[in-house]
């Protein structure tokens, strides 16, 4: 890797490859979704212009936040704030990457997860590998969580439980959500109550 040219998206492309080449795969990527809250640096060294694929999926920031609230609850004074980031990091991204669309892929996670064949299917074909029905099953994801609190659901079949924020969110975060969001749930679809 010493001799890979010094940019971002130089350094990702070689690193991908070679842990594809270790693992004996085609294609290595990741899916942090901590990545998102480095989109400005990222778009800043030039991975938006890069041939490296983004496949982008935003979920309701009401079901985001309480999923947070669940694994973290000490944190929900910060959550507070979170609705903001959420909506500005997804409508950077999108945004930034309306100028490279070949190079990205936008899905909301609800579509995901009512109806995994289609998503998947779609998410395969963008990155060029086939679609096996492995994926969906959640026994065959990585043990390498199992036991972090975090990634408890990893290892289960793709729930469809969303919108339960409804009747668990109290009603002034429900209220701080439209008024840091409202742009973003705009645009992604999302209900404005």
């Amino acid at each position: 890797m010493a001799e890979v040219e010094y940019t971002l998206s130089a350094m990702l492309q070689a690193l991908y490859e070679r842990v594809a080449f270790k693992a004996g795969k085609h294609s290595a990527g990741d899916k942090p979704p901590n990545d998102i809250g480095f989109a400005r640096m990222l778009i800043k060294n030039g991975l938006v212009h890069s041939p490296i694929n983004v496949v982008h999926i935003v979920r309701d920031v009401h079901d985001v936040l309480m999923s947070l609230a669940e694994v973290q609850p000490h944190d929900l004074p910060e959550l507070a704030i979170f609705p903001r980031w959420w909506a500005q990091s997804n409508l950077l991204l999108q945004d930034m990457y309306s100028a490279n669309p070949d190079r990205y892929l936008f899905i909301q996670y609800e579509d995901l997860v009512l109806n995994p064949i289609v998503e998947f299917r779609r998410v395969t074909n963008f990155l060029g590998v086939s679609f096996q029905e492995a994926m969906l099953d959640g026994a065959a994801r990585s043990s390498r969580h199992q036991g972090n609190p975090r990634h408890r659901n990893l290892g289960l079949p793709i729930c469809q439980r969303r919108g339960n924020w409804r009747d668990t969110m109290p009603v002034e975060l429900q209220a701080r959500c439209l008024v840091q969001a409202r742009e973003a749930l705009e645009r992604f679809g999302y209900p404005l109550q």
